[in-house]
């Protein structure tokens, strides 16, 4: 599954974290395409790959929140 982050509103180091948070449930690559960040996720076990995405967007997207500290 592919996942788009827009690098103005996610820092890199958000997408970072959650790719190392979620070691061992997907495997993950990070590309740049013009304004965002690229992401393809591979579920490495059973998992439900959408719910796994869900999962990790709301991940990068409570980590992008806590960097900013709001």
């Amino acid at each position: 599954m592919t996942l788009r982050f827009h690098k103005k509103i996610y820092p890199k180091a958000a997408i970072n974290e959650a790719i190392e948070a979620f070691e061992g449930l997907v495997s993950a690559s990070v590309n740049r395409d013009g304004d965002y960040f690229v992401v393809d996720l591979v579920a490495q076990d059973d998992g439900d790959p959408i719910e796994l995405a869900g999962e990790f967007r709301n991940f990068v997207l409570g980590t992008a929140i806590s960097l900013r500290g709001e």
